[in-house]
């Protein structure tokens, strides 16, 4: 792993048990459901809500892109839907370990056959001039 993608995979580390700790202490503290319905009660309350919906969704999508197979991506989006930011960050977690690069974690990677010009993919051209 590089040294720029092991920084990011402390930093999400991090980030993922500081969530799981505020989730502990908030669930500790106050009931969920008596609280969302103060917070929704609020105009600023209703704003972050609202925010973080779309910001969700447009993380949902993203995933879907990323993904391109139907069950791994329902199965994030539920975990959006569930565990919000921290299924963000868990996603991204397991992207880092599987992804040789950075580009390769933010973008779909390739699954094209070798020689697949319609994939952009040149490894059996590069290959028969190696060869040659």
């Amino acid at each position: 792993m590089s040294t720029s993608k092991v920084g990011l995979f402390g930093s999400f580390v991090a980030i993922s048990v500081t969530m799981v700790c505020l989730i502990f202490w908030a669930a500790a503290q106050a009931n969920l459901w008596i609280d969302l319905v103060a917070i929704v009660r609020l105009p600023w309350g209703l704003v972050t809500l609202a925010d973080l919906s779309f910001g969700l969704f447009f993380i949902a999508l993203w995933i879907a892109h990323l993904e391109r197979r139907v069950w791994p991506t329902a199965m994030w989006i539920v975990l959006l839907l569930v565990l919000g930011n921290l299924a963000t960050a868990i996603y991204l977690l397991v992207r880092l370990y599987k992804c040789r690069s950075l580009t390769e974690v933010l973008t779909p990677t390739s699954r094209a056959v070798p020689g697949d010009r319609r994939r952009g993919d040149l490894t059996g051209e590069v290959n028969q001039l190696e060869s040659r």
